[in-house]
C-alpha cells in the first residue's frame, strides 16, 4: 500500500475530487515525488504484476498532523499568512486512514494496481479552517492576502512594499520570516 496524496492534482479550487481528475505536475517537489512514485509502482504492476494499491490521501488531520501543528505554530508566532480565495481542504482523520489500511489488509479480494482517493468526503474552506484554528488557540488574526498576490513575479518587492524595508539581507525575506501557504 503506497500512501500518496491528493496533492498530485495540483492546487486547484476543488471540493469534490475524484480519481478521474488528471494529475498536475507542478514545480512543487512534494506533489511531483508522489506522482513519480505512483508512476513507478503502476509501471511495476503493469510489467510484473507487482502487488500495489495506491491511496491518495486528503489533508490528514490528527495528533501531530502537519495541517494542525504548522498553522498553530505560525499563528502563535504571528507569522501566518494565508491566501484569500485559496480553495478547500479535502481532509481525512488519521484514524480513518488507519481503518482503511486495516480493511484493505484484512480483505480476501484486493484489486492491485488501482488508485483510490481517501478523504472524509467533506471539505472546509482554507480561510475558515485557519480562522477557526486562530480562535481556538486565541492567537492574533493571520494576515490575509488575495490569491493573485502570490502569482506575481517579484513577490519580494511586493512584501517589501507591504511590510516595509526590513528585509533580511541574507534571505531577502522579512526578518519575521512569514510563511505563505500557496502553490509555489
Amino acid at each position: 500500500i503506497y500512501l500518496s496524496s491528493i496533492a498530485v492534482y495540483g492546487f486547484r479550487d476543488m471540493y469534490n475530487i475524484s480519481e478521474g481528475i488528471p494529475i498536475n505536475v507542478t514545480n512543487w517537489l512534494y506533489a511531483n515525488s508522489k506522482i513519480y512514485c505512483e508512476e513507478y509502482l503502476l509501471n511495476k504492476f503493469s510489467n510484473s504484476k507487482f502487488p500495489c494499491i495506491i491511496l491518495r490521501l486528503g489533508d490528514v488531520l490528527g495528533m501531530g498532523s502537519t495541517w494542525l501543528n504548522n498553522p498553530i505554530m505560525l499563528l502563535k508566532k504571528k507569522e501566518m499568512i494565508y491566501l484569500k480565495e485559496y480553495g478547500y481542504m479535502n481532509y481525512i482523520w488519521i484514524d480513518d486512514v488507519i481503518n482503511a489500511i486495516n480493511i484493505i489488509l484484512s480483505t480476501d479480494r484486493i484489486d492491485f494496481g488501482e488508485i483510490y482517493n481517501l478523504t472524509s468526503g467533506d471539505y472546509i474552506d482554507w480561510g475558515v479552517y485557519f480562522k477557526d484554528l486562530q480562535k481556538i488557540i486565541h492567537a492574533a488574526d493571520p494576515i490575509i492576502l488575495p490569491y493573485f498576490f502570490c502569482l506575481r513575479e517579484n513577490i519580494n518587492e511586493q512584501l517589501k512594499i507591504l511590510f516595509g524595508s526590513s528585509l533580511s539581507s541574507k534571505t531577502g525575506h522579512p526578518e519575521f520570516q512569514f510563511k505563505i501557504f500557496s502553490d509555489y
